[in-house]
């Protein structure tokens, strides 16, 4: 019985070794054997469903990047060869830049955490509104997760988008325009969410109702119906129609409420200032990523909108930090 429970680790253990000490009378380690090769020789799958192919493949560190898309040779009307940009090592450094957007937002959340009482008794002991003010710039790195994952099937190239669900689709020549509409569906719920946690948490609950029937809205509503156009003869913006009124819901109050939240900082230019231009940095580096750097393709550009998303986040936890030493009560 030991024997038994062993031999299928051991036909394991020395599959590894190419099979040299395989012993060809023990007809399971045989199997195994050919079982492995077989893998290794993308043999006995259906065609196209083999899940150990990627892209790229052979090898697929986290390093390593696939060639520049044959898309990129040619862009836009006047055909401009954008593969150059696509190099791995420029392309290394934007996959780092995004996961760079994740200890601002963690340390503007963490400013909230680390300044409790002030909040609490700001938002009148309210523990409810202190924990969604507190939540909402994580909420933010979240929202960013679904195109992280995107720009991970893409190999991390902003390239021309094809929709597989018309027709036949080759990943090594464009990107995936169905994936991209998924992905920012989720961007702009989730970014959306976030926002209005915010506003509640500062403002409270006063227009909490229009918020839920909004977010109900974004994610059941009919999304076939897209508000995309045309920038550089290429579409961007494939945002389902139902989720814009969450977000821009969101996108406005929370504005309103850093404006509010300045008003009460006085002796601190740069917290003052920070409070209000963070949220503007932020929204326009997203403007320059979704518009600019997906209909011009060049990577450099991709690049500076997420510097941008970073020094907005940078600068909304730092004004948190500050917030409470340099805080005054306006009277009215």
């Amino acid at each position: 019985m030991q024997l038994l429970l062993f031999t299928p680790l051991l036909s394991l253990i020395l599959s590894c070794t190419e099979g040299r000490f395989l012993p060809q009378a023990n007809s399971r380690l045989v199997v195994v054997r050919k079982g492995i090769e077989a893998t290794r020789n993308n043999e006995g799958w259906e065609p196209g469903a083999n899940p150990n192919e990627g892209y790229p493949d052979q090898p697929a560190w986290s390093f390593d990047k696939a060639p520049p898309k044959a898309s990129l040779q040619s862009v836009g009307p006047q055909k401009k060869d954008r593969s150059g940009t696509a190099a791995a090592w420029i392309l290394n450094i934007v996959e780092g830049a995004h996961w760079l957007t994740l200890p601002p937002t963690f340390l503007g959340s963490y400013a909230i955490m680390l300044n409790h009482d002030f909040w609490l008794n700001m938002f009148g002991g309210s523990e409810l509104r202190v924990l969604l003010f507190c939540l909402a710039p994580l909420i933010g790195f979240v929202g960013g997760l679904p195109p992280i994952v995107m720009h991970t099937y893409e190999s991390w190239q902003v390239a021309p988008f094809r929709n597989p669900v018309e027709g036949e689709f080759v990943l090594q020549d464009y990107n995936n325009g169905w994936m991209r509409a998924v992905a920012y569906k989720y961007l702009f719920i989730i970014q959306g969410v976030g926002l209005v946690m915010a506003n509640h948490g500062y403002n409270g609950f006063k227009t909490v109702g229009i918020s839920l029937a909004l977010i109900l809205l974004s994610y059941v509503g009919d999304q076939s119906k897209k508000a995309t156009f045309k920038i550089n003869d290429q579409p961007v913006f494939p945002v389902p129609i139902v989720a814009i009124p969450l977000f821009l819901w969101g996108v406005i109050f929370n504005l309103l409420a850093a404006i509010s939240l300045a008003g009460h900082i006085s002796d601190n230019p740069l917290v003052h200032w920070g409070l209000i231009v963070a949220p503007l940095l932020t929204a326009a580096g997203g403007v320059v990523e979704g518009l600019i750097a997906e209909s011009t393709f060049n990577q450099w550009i991709h690049l500076g909108a997420v510097i941008m998303l970073i020094a907005g986040a940078s600068l909304q936890a730092y004004s948190f930090f500050q917030v409470p030493g340099s805080f005054s009560v306006v009277s009215s």
